[in-house]
């Protein structure tokens, strides 16, 4: 997202504008610390002119090789999204559960 984002000259605060919410909370999107529904994601991909598979790194679908039209997410590029989702909120938390672990180490010594 963050690529697709530059790529329009736009800052957090643009996107989060168009997609009526705070800063903070795209900015929380677009480090993977917010779980997205697919209605989102869309919305997103619209505001950031994709399609929501091209904004999640995938080719677009649609086209001769196959009977979905251009953009329409299939359920598997749902289940990565949602796993992509949760490896980041997870990488998250243990880059704080590291932070803390180095703090208490120092007390400790």
């Amino acid at each position: 997202m963050r690529l697709a984002r530059v790529a329009l000259d736009m800052t957090q605060e643009n996107v989060a504008d168009e997609l009526g919410v705070k800063r903070s909370t795209y900015a929380k999107i677009e480090r993977g610390e917010t779980k997205l529904s697919m209605k989102r994601l869309e919305e997103i991909a619209a505001v950031l002119k994709k399609d929501v598979n091209e904004l999640m790194g995938f080719p677009k679908e649609g086209g001769a090789n196959t009977s979905e039209p251009a953009g329409y997410p299939n359920q598997l590029t749902q289940q990565v999204l949602l796993l992509s989702s949760q490896l980041n909120a997870v990488q998250y938390k243990l880059g704080q559960l590291e932070n803390d672990v180095r703090r208490l180490e120092s007390k400790i010594d």
